[in-house]
């Protein structure tokens, strides 16, 4: 029975290490003339061990407005404005800095904080 329950922990630790989507505050605006800002996400992360620790700021989160290839809303964000962060599935270096075509992606990546995405707007009920 034991060795069932250190496979569950260990399944449930590796589950939980996924990121699918989560909020975070924005922290930087260095680069939001090409688009990209950084943030900090919001819930800290869950350790094996049940203990809990901030997850760290992620630098060149492409910022999602609603746009076209000949047309945006956008409006201005600041520090301090809360966004929601995607993972997208597969290495998307390419296709941010650019590369629309169908291509491989240039990491084995999966689910990871390189791969976000932050659509601006969500924030807390005030």
């Amino acid at each position: 029975m034991q060795l069932q329950t250190a496979f569950n922990a260990n399944f449930e630790t590796n589950i939980r290490a996924l990121k699918f989507a989560c909020p975070a505050i924005i922290v930087g605006v260095d680069n939001i003339q090409d688009g990209f800002i950084t943030v900090q996400p919001s819930v800290n992360k869950l350790f094996p061990d049940f203990s809990f620790g901030e997850e760290a700021q992620i630098v060149d989160v492409p910022v999602i407005f609603p746009s076209t290839i000949n047309t945006a809303i956008t409006f201005p964000v600041n520090i301090g404005d809360g966004v929601l962060l995607i993972f997208c599935h597969n290495d998307i270096d390419n296709f941010k800095y650019g590369l629309k075509e169908p291509h491989n992606p240039t990491s084995r990546a999966y689910l990871t904080s390189e791969n976000a995405v932050a659509i601006v707007g969500f924030n807390p009920y005030q």
